[in-house]
């Protein structure tokens, strides 16, 4: 070894004992394809909001991203896989709205503040709140004058213990003073059906699943679960403007990496998702999804995570929700 390469090598040495492995991260990063995992099955939506961003990160970086899928547990074992990887900016992932969530309801085989780094949000989708077409419901407050006039025999389809659709529901239980009972699926395309039959009073359905029956007037939609009004369906109220002020539930995406990932990758795939986010052919695809952009920084994304956690793990320990077995 030259004296020039040792006094690199020595130097990089002090940097990565007082500030973490930058140095490990060599300098034309990235030198080689990178990996996004994604937790779940091919073709939902956190594949195909994977595949989105993905297509425009290997534009940009000059390198392909290649999405691959670890499914299972909910999303739990690919986060695993991105917690126990390198640190080196080739490993990503897509993370999904259920990650605060597990990290209340279950024991993770690992930590999400402490081994997950958030890089960008992607984007956010509400949830629909929607009852059979004959109910006598045509509003919010229609449906929880109904609720409270009938005590004990309304309820609300929940696709899976623990899942965004079942905290909403029980977040707009506990603030509109309702008692809707607990009815659990094993999916969402179950829940749907009973709805549709009239076998539950009403649901937080996944706006692109139930979207489609409310157009085809086999449900009603009466909110949407969004702070703002959702673009793919503007003439559905919010529940905020519904008398319920404060309401802001979303299923959300962002690309994550395992904690330690140079800052200076960090922000810079930030910085190119959000260029993504501004394209129109992007927009189009996660429209599709019912999914509205949401740019903004890494520690914006990480500080939304925490919020989220903390909400949600009020609801859920209110509500006593436990996990599916």
């Amino acid at each position: 070894m030259s004296m020039l390469h040792g006094l690199k090598a020595a130097a990089c040495a002090v940097i990565v004992a007082t500030a973490g492995a930058v140095c490990a991260q060599p300098a034309d990063w990235p030198a080689r394809p990178v990996r996004l995992l994604v937790g779940f099955p091919p073709g939902g939506p956190v594949d195909l909001t994977a595949r989105a961003i993905a297509d425009k990160l290997a534009e940009s970086l000059r390198q392909p991203v290649l999405v691959e899928h670890q499914p299972g547990a909910n999303g739990t074992i690919a986060a695993a896989a991105l917690a126990k990887a390198a640190p080196d900016g080739y490993t990503l992932m897509m993370g999904a709205s259920t990650m605060p969530i597990q990290a209340t309801l279950m024991k993770l085989p690992y930590d999400l503040e402490k081994d997950i780094e958030p890089v960008a949000l992607v984007g956010r989708a509400p949830l629909v709140l929607v009852v059979n077409p004959k109910s006598p419901a045509n509003t919010v407050a229609e449906l929880v004058a109904l609720a409270k006039s009938q005590p004990g025999r309304h309820s609300y389809a929940n696709p899976s213990n623990g899942s965004a659709n079942q905290l909403a529901a029980e977040l707009f239980k506990s603030s509109s003073g309702t008692d809707f009972l607990n009815v659990a699926y094993k999916g969402g395309a179950p829940a749907e059906t009973d709805l549709m039959g009239g076998h539950v009073t009403m649901m937080f359905g996944a706006a692109p699943s139930t979207l489609p029956h409310v157009r085809a007037g086999r449900m009603r939609a009466l909110a949407v679960s969004s702070a703002e009004r959702a673009p793919i369906a503007p003439e559905i109220p919010t529940l905020a403007e519904s008398g319920y002020p404060g309401f802001d539930v979303t299923t959300w995406y962002g690309v994550m990496g395992p904690a330690g990932t140079p800052r200076a990758v960090v922000e810079r795939i930030n910085a190119e998702v959000n260029r993504a986010l501004a394209l129109p052919d992007v927009q189009e695809r996660l429209a599709r999804l019912a999914l509205a952009p949401a740019p903004g920084t890494p520690q914006g994304f990480r500080d939304f995570m925490r919020r989220e956690q903390t909400r949600w793990a009020k609801v859920i320990k209110d509500a006593n929700i436990t996990a599916d077995p």
